[in-house]
């Protein structure tokens, strides 16, 4: 049905799992208001919550823009869709005092026999499609600032679903009106699937943007982060500490006060210990670059800075606070025009590395530690954008990684206890878009990325009994410890080296297993001149 990808593109992420073939546009452009998603802001009109229940102004918008079209582009077959009875009766109100006023416009309205143009609310414009969609949020804010976080059918059990119908109903265009912008919508104020969905697809036909951060109720995980955090609320700054974001969690962020639903400010609190670990900061270095690339301005905090200095420091985040506050436009003048593109991206596109980094040549095997959630879907039914983010997430830090210590990481960080076949089918098909599109390398069943260490050693004493195997090793990370094995030997029998190579790697026993593996591996190693006879001397039967 879609003939622009902006059309469909939330319900593929948010309803789909990605799964949906969409074929790409050609035009992108979102200021070209004849095709594909816009948003309409009416940021001077309002919702009148205790007696009509209607956005009488909002009505009278939508029923010109329909005159406009009929006018304007006769040939193409339009429908109205509003979140509720009372504003689609305000709507064909207006309209037929409209229709009496423009008689030229009046032969659009006996056209279409066949896809003739209706006004209707979500729950009756199942089934319907057409070239063009209007959509009439009429809830909103009120004359008095209020927003009640109550859209009628979205907040009931199933209104997900009523949303899917009512934004996929357009072939050619869907234009949205409303006096709300997607961070007016306070997730702290509701749970409803159907209303965090409309947030979701607020955000999208704003500015061509998913993620929506998520809030935990998590505490602070140190003393420092508590003083930090009290020092600004005792400013007067409002404080979410623990908040998620595509997968991982920023230990604060600040509310703009303007906009309950938007965050100012990111904060990460880091420690001595964090300052000088080289793994560490390599891993938040893309971690930060995922957040600021949703739109997030980060500001990082040392611990050692901040207890010999705390007023200093203070005054240094209160500074970036404000500076964030000063480059917010006032909510009730916004642009309604909004330009730019739409992020139309891969599942996820990685930073090109200016040079190759690697990680400790010896150390402890780093597992990906951060919490998925999503959103009370299953985890199958999860979009293919997000999944990859978080696979590829887990592969920075564990690269190169077995295809089932991958799956059993991932499915460990949502909280899921088992991987059925669902699971693995869609993980399986997120690999293989990820190998098609390059952002990924592979070797059987091993995955890595460009910036991961192939023969770094890493230390599996910690790992569970039925992943502490020697075929979840890669064959250069075994290579490398068969070599650091012998060095400096010149010469040693073979029997000696799968139990000295075997601890480098965290295996407090040698088995059958893995001796047999290594002492493959050696010959090998053997054939195509890894090692020589000075290395290694092969004991006589």
């Amino acid at each position: 049905r879609s003939r622009h990808e902006s059309l469909i593109m939330t319900s593929n992420h948010e309803f789909y799992n990605g799964k949906l073939k969409v074929f790409p546009s050609p035009n992108n452009d979102r200021s070209d208001s004849n095709l594909g998603l816009s948003y309409k802001h009416l940021p001077n009109t309002y919702y009148d919550r205790g007696k009509s229940r209607t956005n009488p102004e909002e009505a009278q918008v939508v029923a010109e823009a329909v005159i406009e079209h009929a006018r304007t582009s006769p040939q193409l077959t339009l429908g109205v869709a509003t979140f509720s009875i009372a504003q689609m009766q305000a709507i064909i109100d207006r309209l037929e005092l409209l229709r009496r006023e423009h008689q030229d416009a009046e032969s659009f309205f006996s056209s279409h026999l066949e896809e003739p143009f209706f006004v209707k609310n979500l729950e009756s414009v199942q089934g319907d499609e057409r070239d063009v969609i209007i959509i009439s949020v009429g809830y909103g804010r009120t004359i008095d600032g209020y927003i009640s976080m109550n859209f009628g059918a979205l907040n009931n059990n199933g209104g997900e679903r009523r949303l899917n119908v009512l934004i996929t109903r357009a072939r050619r265009q869907c234009v949205v009106y409303s006096n709300l912008t997607h961070n007016d919508i306070d997730i702290n104020r509701t749970q409803a699937r159907g209303v965090l969905a409309f947030k979701r697809f607020l955000k999208y036909a704003e500015t061509g943007e998913f993620d929506i951060p998520k809030l935990t109720g998590g505490g602070s995980d140190s003393l420092f982060e508590e003083e930090v955090a009290k020092a600004l609320q005792s400013l007067g700054y409002i404080i979410n500490q623990q908040v998620g974001s595509a997968g991982f969690f920023i230990d604060m962020a600040v509310v703009d006060p303007n906009q309950r639903g938007r965050f100012l400010l990111g904060i990460e609190c880091d420690g001595a210990s964090y300052h000088s670990s080289r793994t560490a900061r390599d891993r938040d270095r893309l971690r930060q670059q995922v957040l600021e690339g949703l739109g997030w301005q980060i500001y990082r905090i040392w611990s050692t800075d901040w207890f010999n200095n705390p007023d200093i420091e203070l005054r240094k985040v209160v500074a970036e606070i404000e500076k964030a506050k000063s480059k917010t436009p006032d909510k009730h003048h916004h642009n309604s025009a909004l330009k730019g593109k739409p992020k139309t991206q891969p599942i996820l596109e990685r930073t090109k590395e200016t040079k190759e980094e690697t990680k400790p040549e010896n150390s402890h095997y780093q597992e990906a530690s951060f919490s998925i959630d999503y959103y009370g879907f299953e985890f199958h039914e999860m979009s293919y954008e997000d999944l990859g983010r978080f696979l590829i997430s887990i592969i920075d830090i564990e690269g190169p990684i077995h295809r089932d210590l991958l799956f059993k990481h991932i499915t460990e960080l949502a909280y899921v206890n088992r991987i059925g076949n669902r699971i693995s089918y869609v993980l399986d098909d997120v690999l293989r878009i990820m190998k098609n599109e390059k952002m990924i390398k592979s070797e059987g069943d091993f995955v890595w990325l460009k910036s991961n260490n192939l023969s770094a050693i890493r230390n599996r004493e910690n790992f569970q009994a039925q992943f502490k195997k020697i075929k979840y090793v890669y064959y250069k990370e075994t290579e490398a410890a068969i070599k650091q094995a012998i060095q400096g030997s010149f010469g040693i029998k073979i029997g000696f080296i799968p139990p000295l190579a075997a601890k480098l790697l965290g295996f407090s026993k040698t088995s059958e297993e893995i001796r047999d593996t290594i002492h493959s591996m050696i010959t090998k190693m053997m054939k195509k001149g890894a090692l020589t006879d000075r290395d290694v001397i092969i004991p006589c039967d």
